[in-house]
C-alpha cells in the first residue's frame, strides 16, 4: 500500500499536537500570560472547507484566506465537533500593503462557518497568520506560520489546499477529476491521490497525473465506477504525512446542456448563458440532475462591485432562472460571482469570467484512428506547417489493461511517421463560439456550505 494512504490514515487517527500560548482572564483581575508554551492535543483534526488546520488552545480552527480580504473559519472542539457559538474569533493576516489586518470573525449561520471582512480596498496575502480565540474567559493563540491568501476560482471549481498549495476541483461525471494548481507548474515531479465518492456509498481513489497540455492534474475513476457528489480528500502519492485537503461538499459539475458555461456553488451547479441582454441559470443538484423547479433564490455579481448585484427570477416557460443585464456588463471577460440560496442557507460559486471557463480544456485529447485504443492512450500531436507530421504514443497509465498485442502495436506507431490523413486531430472550440445563441463558457466557489 502507497506511503500516502499510510499516512492519510495515521492522520485521521492520531492526535495533532501544536505549540500555543494562551492567556487568562478573571472578572477584577488582570490578564495574566502564560509565559511558556502549551501542547494542545485535539484529536482527528480534519479539513472541511478546504482551508489550512491549526490548533488553538483546546480546539481546532480551520482557516481560508481570500485576497479579496474575506476570511473563513471552522472551529472544533477536541473531539472534532463543530462549534459555533460562546466563541470569540480575531484574526491578523499580512495586507498587501506591509500592514497586517485585524479581522474580527463571527459565525453566519447561512454558511455554517466564522466569516469576516478586512478594511475595503485592504488585499490579503500569503504569509503567517495570528489567531485568538476567547472561549469560557479563556483566550489561546497560535499561529499559522505559512498561510496562503487564495484568489478566486478561475474554472468554477472549488478550491482546496493540500500539502501548502491550492488547487481548484473540478468532479465530472464522465468519471475524470481535475485539479488546476493555482500556481503555475511545468513538469512537477509528484502525484496526487484523490479520494472520492461513488454511487452507493463506496469511495474510490483516483491517481492524478500531471496532464501538460491541460496544465492540470488529471485521473479517473475505473471503467464502470460512477462518481457522486460527496466529500473529497486530496493528498500527495508516496509522501506519508502530508497534510491532506478536504471539502466535504462536492457536486458533480453538471455538462453544460444549454451552451453555457458551468459553475459549482455549494450543492448545485449552475449553467450560465446569455441570450441579447438577459442573463440565464441553470439549476443541477449534487449529482448533476437538472432541477425544473422554483426552489432557489439565484443572485449574481459582477465585477466583485456589489451595486451590480442583480437577483433572477425563475420563468417556467424557459425553465431558468433569469434577469436583465445591466448596460455595459460582459460576461465573456467579467469576474462573477454567484449566490443560490435556499432553506435558509447560501451557497457561493465564481469565476474568472465566462471566457476563461469555455477556454480550459475540460476534456482529454481522443485518439480517434483505433477505439479500442482511444480508451488508454493518448495522443500528442505537432503539425508542423511542412508535410512531414510526427506524433508521440505513449501509455500514460502504468495500470491500463492493454494488451500485448494492442501494446507492440503503440512501440511500432511510436517509431515510425504516421501520414496526416490517417489522424483525425480534433481542435477545441474557441471561447468565442457560439451554440444555439449562447456564448460558450463556464465557472468559483468558496465552497461556502
Amino acid at each position: 500500500m502507497r506511503a500516502f494512504v499510510v499516512g492519510w490514515c495515521l492522520m485521521a487517527a492520531s492526535s495533532v499536537k501544536v505549540c500555543s500560548s494562551e492567556e487568562t482572564s478573571a472578572p477584577g483581575s488582570a490578564k495574566a500570560a502564560a509565559s511558556g508554551s502549551v501542547s494542545a492535543s485535539v484529536s482527528a483534526v480534519t479539513p472541511r472547507i478546504g482551508g489550512q488546520v491549526l490548533v488553538v488552545g483546546d480546539h481546532s480552527v480551520e482557516l481560508l484566506v481570500h485576497k479579496s480580504g474575506l476570511v473563513e473559519a471552522v472551529v472544533a472542539d477536541a473531539s472534532n465537533q463543530p462549534v459555533t457559538a460562546g466563541v470569540g474569533f480575531a484574526v491578523s493576516a499580512p495586507s498587501k500593503g506591509g500592514k497586517s489586518e485585524a479581522i474580527g470573525l463571527t459565525f453566519v449561520p447561512a454558511h455554517a462557518r466564522f466569516q469576516g471582512n478586512a478594511k475595503a480596498g485592504v488585499e490579503l496575502i500569503s504569509g503567517p497568520l495570528e489567531v485568538a480565540l476567547t472561549t469560557s474567559g479563556k483566550t489561546a493563540k497560535a499561529t499559522l506560520a505559512s498561510g496562503l491568501a487564495l484568489g478566486q476560482p478561475r474554472f468554477g471549481g472549488n478550491l482546496l489546499i493540500a500539502d501548502g498549495q491550492a488547487f481548484e476541483l473540478l468532479l465530472k461525471p464522465t468519471g475524470e477529476v481535475l485539479a488546476f494548481p493555482s500556481a503555475a507548474v511545468n513538469a512537477p515531479k509528484f502525484e496526487l491521490e484523490a479520494n472520492v465518492p461513488v454511487v452507493g456509498g463506496a469511495r474510490e481513489r483516483v491517481t492524478l497525473r500531471f496532464d501538460a497540455p491541460r496544465k492540470c492534474f488529471s485521473g479517473r475513476a475505473r471503467a464502470g465506477v460512477e462518481l457522486a457528489g460527496g466529500t473529497i480528500d486530496l493528498g500527495v502519492v508516496g509522501k506519508a504525512g502530508v497534510a491532506l485537503g478536504r471539502l466535504e461538499q462536492v457536486p458533480l459539475r453538471a455538462e453544460a446542456a444549454h451552451g453555457g458555461a458551468v459553475l459549482v456553488a455549494g450543492d448545485y451547479s449552475i449553467e450560465l448563458t446569455e441570450r441579447a441582454d438577459v442573463v440565464e441559470a441553470y439549476a443541477f443538484d449534487a449529482q448533476g440532475k437538472a432541477l425544473t423547479t422554483a426552489d432557489l433564490g439565484v443572485s449574481l455579481e459582477f465585477g466583485g462591485r456589489p451595486e451590480t448585484n442583480v437577483a433572477l427570477v425563475w420563468e417556467p416557460e424557459f425553465g431558468c432562472y433569469r434577469a436583465k443585464l445591466r448596460d455595459g456588463l460582459e460576461l465573456d471577460t467579467t469576474p462573477i460571482q454567484i449566490t443560490v440560496a435556499t432553506g435558509g442557507r447560501a451557497f457561493i460559486g465564481a469565476a474568472a469570467s465566462l471566457r476563461a471557463i469555455g477556454e480550459v480544456r475540460l476534456d482529454p485529447p481522443r485518439l480517434r484512428t483505433n477505439p479500442q485504443l482511444a480508451a488508454e492512450t493518448r495522443v500528442e500531436a505537432n503539425l508542423p506547417s511542412k508535410p512531414e507530421f510526427r506524433a508521440d504514443v505513449r501509455v500514460p497509465d502504468v495500470r491500463a489493461e492493454v494488451g500485448a498485442e494492442a501494446r507492440r502495436a503503440l512501440g511500432a506507431a511510436a517509431a515510425v511517421k504516421i501520414a496526416p490523413p490517417k489522424v483525425s486531430i480534433q481542435k477545441s472550440a474557441s471561447a468565442g463560439a457560439k451554440a444555439g445563441g449562447a456564448k460558450a463558457s463556464a465557472g468559483f466557489s468558496f465552497g461556502v456550505k
